[in-house]
């Protein structure tokens, strides 16, 4: 990818579900709450190291929700979402290819997640060398493990 492409996000309603899309020249990727039928329909990176059947019986038998980044028929990026509360939200997973990372799909896809969810204050135990990437996205550290990120203020 050249460096004078840029990402451009839109943001667009459809059946009240927020989908966002970044395009670049090609192709567009989406980002979006994930179904059980995406994983039959999409392909998932091999570099995810997750399965259609792990996220099945692990996420949504959980009880949890996760998002995806897609590209054509192909899940290039993924969260796993937990709800304590309405108020409440955990990330529990957050994984892009290696032939997207570093493009902006792994922020975006968060962005996606927080948007959809503004009344809601998210915590994650980021990974060791992550805490960056999540203070970008407006995460502060609270405990030794964990960062959060508040509520987003009401929009006028």
């Amino acid at each position: 990818m050249q460096k004078s492409q840029a990402y451009i996000p839109c943001k667009t309603n459809v059946l009240n579900e927020t989908k966002h899309s970044v395009s670049r020249m090609t192709p567009t990727i989406e980002y979006r709450r994930g179904s059980v039928d995406d994983l039959s329909k999409l392909r998932l990176t091999s570099d995810l190291s997750v399965t259609p059947a792990s996220i099945e019986f692990n996420v949504i038998g959980a009880g949890h929700e996760f998002w995806i980044a897609t590209t054509d028929d192909e899940i290039v990026g993924l969260t796993v979402l937990a709800s304590t509360t309405r108020a409440q939200h955990t990330i529990l997973y957050l994984n892009v290819s290696a032939a997207h990372k570093s493009r902006g799909v792994g922020s975006t896809l968060i962005r996606a997640v927080i948007e959809s969810y503004p009344e809601s204050e998210f915590a994650v135990i980021p990974l060791d060398g992550t805490e960056e990437f999540y203070r970008r996205l407006g995460f502060v550290k609270t405990k030794k493990w964990e960062m959060r990120r508040p509520p987003s203020p009401p929009q006028r």
